[in-house]
């Protein structure tokens, strides 16, 4: 099946208007040969579009790919940004945006994008407030409408607001369309899901003194924009190409494959360790209930949990730079005990002073002697899961009525009503929070 065939399949499917679909197939015949298959290639991507997500430790590092691109270049982005060049930076935009793409094709498509893909591109490129109502949304034609080519014999002046809107969307859609969807910078392919508008001069830049509003002005301009990854535009932020490459760069240079490999293990495993606890809790959960197990065997798997994620924090000591990532990495900790109570159908805790929650509880070390009493008596698992919500009502009332944690209350309801297990009392670790 050729690219143009599985384009029209996916519009034969889609609920757009026929005049829509009309207008982008008319436009598709406007398209040079030779750029028609990479476009339509595009097309197919963005119309598979999923949101990125911003959550997550080190997700706009730089990978081994990233680096090695940024350092082969290196000489013509210096050249290329010329301290911040006006003239430069044009070339570089104009040369970095060189595939021709008529208004057609490029407002056509951008309508029959997923509604996701459309409010994304239609917000990229925030620059606050002192910005807002001077960034780029086109060119205002001689009949009063918006075109995003500049090419257009129509054009008499340049037209400005605030992003958010369609206009914004669709010339942040011909830039990664001029562009063939690559990342200036590296040379390497743009990930859609994960891409952000840059100021190849950034807004902010205060290089050569505080910006005026005419530096503004031509920052926040075609002249000056291009898409790029995500992590790319994250790291260069306010810095000038020489800067962002001397320090951010520069720096990974002598880093082998393996050690980024290494670090990029790391932080899936970091970033997933809450997936892969809620799995493991999952396995041991049957109808609401634990499976047959025996004491020690959970205890060991307790500990085994407890044993990864010392080797988390001792490998992030070794190889995480990023010093917010390392903090937050070596104060991660298992709620394995939680997520198994929580897995049985119970409450993680006690209610939020605002009534709107629950909060954890202050370490899994109840959970886990909650747990490990439950398994040290199988037969009466109906029991402890009553008893367990008994004891939060307890501390929420004591909460209320005396205006402190109810935490207390409820493990001394557990303790008075000789549910917890003597082998969790005699233990040194777990007794710890039952005194």
């Amino acid at each position: 099946m050729t690219t143009l065939e599985k384009v029209n399949n996916i519009i034969a499917i889609s609920n757009k208007k026929p005049q829509i679909v009309n207008d982008f197939t008319e436009s598709i015949n406007s398209l040079e040969s030779q750029t028609k298959e990479i476009l339509l290639n595009i097309f197919i991507k963005a119309i598979n579009f999923n949101q990125r997500l911003n959550a997550g430790l080190g997700k706009n590092r730089l990978g081994y790919d990233d680096v090695r691109s940024l350092i082969k270049n290196y000489d013509y982005l210096i050249e290329s940004y010329n301290n911040g060049n006006y003239t430069n930076v044009k070339k570089f935009v104009r040369e970095s945006r060189s595939i021709v793409v008529s208004e057609e094709f490029v407002a056509s498509s951008f309508e029959l994008l997923p509604k996701e893909m459309k409010d994304s591109l239609t917000g990229k490129g925030g620059v606050g407030d002192i910005g807002k109502k001077h960034q780029f949304l086109g060119y205002i034609t001689k009949n009063g409408e918006v075109t995003s080519d500049r090419n257009s014999s129509e054009i008499i002046d340049v037209h400005r607001g605030s992003a958010g809107n369609k206009d914004r969307g669709r010339f942040v859609w011909r830039c990664i369309l001029e562009q063939g969807a690559i990342d200036p910078y590296t040379g390497l392919e743009l990930d859609l899901n994960s891409i952000d508008l840059e100021h190849v001069i950034a807004f902010d830049n205060k290089d050569n003194g505080e910006p005026s509003i005419e530096d503004y002005r031509s920052r926040e301009h075609d002249d000056n924009i291009i898409i790029c990854n995500t992590n790319i535009n994250q790291m260069k932020n306010n810095l000038s190409m020489k800067s962002f490459l001397d320090e951010r760069v520069i720096p990974e240079k002598e880093k082998s494959k393996t050690e980024f490999e290494l670090i990029d293990d790391l932080y899936n495993i970091a970033n997933n360790l809450s997936d892969l606890t809620k799995e493991k809790s999952n396995q041991l959960i049957c109808e609401s209930k634990i499976k047959t197990i025996k004491f020690d065997e959970l205890k060991e798997i307790f500990e085994k949990e407890d044993l990864k994620i010392k080797s988390i924090k001792e490998n992030a000591r070794k190889v995480v730079e990023n010093k917010r990532d390392r903090s937050k990495i070596t104060s991660l900790k298992s709620w394995l005990g939680k997520e198994i109570i929580q897995s049985m159908g119970l409450s993680r805790g006690l209610t939020h002073s605002s009534g709107r929650r629950t909060v954890k509880l202050t370490s899994d070390n109840i959970y886990r002697g909650y747990v490990l009493s439950i398994v040290d008596n199988m037969d009466k698992q109906e029991l402890y899961k009553q008893e367990w919500e008994n004891a939060r009502f307890i501390g929420n009332t004591h909460a209320k009525e005396v205006g402190t944690s109810g935490q207390p209350a409820m493990l001394e309801y557990l303790k008075n009503k000789n549910l917890i297990s003597d082998k969790v009392l005699l233990d040194a670790k777990l007794n710890k929070v039952w005194k």
